[in-house]
């Protein structure tokens, strides 16, 4: 318990660059800075797998699967849509608009329009539109079209096939994710350690060479380690914004600015406090 205590201290002390911490970090040996990047990252892969889980699990799989199956159950008894040699035609006499309802909002998911062109997509605000000739998908405002002729050559829905499909695809989500979460225990941690440590290896390298221009001679091994603890607030901002975001409209190179700037401070407050410390030694002498 005292360890986690201790670890714990020092990730909080870690989240910002202060001259009094960074001082004392820079004083620590190479393999007690390695040992406490290595349990951040444990510490950081726990957080993000219990995200994981809190949003995707069995019990919000069977949710999903009752508000989808609750909005099939609307659906025209006598519907039968049919698929012959890569055309669609439906017993419909006008746009078919198939919506999810959600506990607080209804979601317009697919519409059946035979007449439509793909770009009709947009317009309805839909997330997969049938024409004629294909299926169209809209995803982060692109469009991407799979011709019926790619998938069957003849096949015919009804309402009862389309509820089967619909449980059936749902028990295998439900078997996926139980077979895939305890390999996302492994590929999680391994991921963030090595994006985090490129990031820091990359940093540390810009940021000797940053103070070698400024007549700063700090060897590079502690510029790294300063990395190790300098590293937290940016590996919980980046955890941050990919699940918030999913990376959406941000560059690359982001993780490695925020690395990078963190790190050129971690640096200065570390060896700016220990000078001053050395100075006023002096002066007392």
């Amino acid at each position: 318990m005292k360890k986690v205590k201790t670890f714990l201290k020092q990730l909080s002390y870690s989240l910002l660059p202060q001259s009094s911490h960074y001082e004392h970090f820079l004083q620590n040996h190479f393999s007690t800075s390695f040992a406490f990047f290595l349990k951040s990252q444990v510490f950081f892969s726990c957080i993000i797998l219990l995200l994981i889980f809190i949003n995707i699990n069995p019990f919000t799989i069977n949710r999903y699967k009752e508000y989808i199956n609750s909005s099939l159950n609307t659906v025209p008894n006598n519907l039968e849509i049919s698929i012959n040699k890569g055309e669609l035609s439906s017993n419909l006499f006008r746009p078919f608009f198939f919506w999810i309802n959600f506990p607080k909002e209804k979601y317009l998911f697919l519409v059946v329009d035979e007449k439509a062109n793909p770009d009709k997509i947009i317009e309805y605000e839909s997330s997969v539109l049938l024409t004629k000739n294909s299926i169209i998908a809209k995803y982060q405002n692109k469009l991407y079209t799979l011709p019926y002729f790619q998938l069957t050559d003849n096949l015919t829905l009804k309402k009862s096939d389309i509820l089967t499909m619909s449980s059936h695809i749902f028990n295998k989500i439900k078997i996926l994710f139980i077979a895939i979460f305890p390999l996302l225990m492994v590929i999680v941690p391994l991921s963030l350690f090595f994006t985090a440590l490129i990031n820091i290896i990359l940093s540390s390298v810009t940021v000797y060479i940053f103070y070698r221009l400024f007549n700063k001679h700090y060897t590079f091994i502690k510029i790294l380690q300063i990395g190790f603890y300098s590293s937290t607030l940016p590996i919980l901002i980046t955890i941050v914004l990919f699940s918030l975001f999913l990376w959406r409209n941000i560059p690359l190179f982001f993780p490695f600015t925020i690395f990078l700037i963190f790190q050129i401070t971690g640096v200065f407050e570390a060896h700016y406090n220990k000078s001053n410390h050395a100075i006023k030694h002096h002066i007392k002498k």
